[in-house]
């Protein structure tokens, strides 16, 4: 299942403010807390 254009905003955004490492981190962190994980970030463990 790909990542829909919101996940990509949302990764790109976080990557941008908090550099490659930190900013997949902290994306996933937030969609983990919010319990979106599956509807934004469905494919993101295969690679970016």
């Amino acid at each position: 299942m790909p990542m829909g254009e919101k996940g990509h905003k949302v990764m790109s955004s976080f990557m941008e403010q908090y550099g490659s490492k930190k900013g997949k981190k902290v994306a996933y962190a937030t969609a983990n807390k919010k319990g979106k994980k599956s509807k934004i970030f469905a494919a993101l463990h295969k690679g970016m």
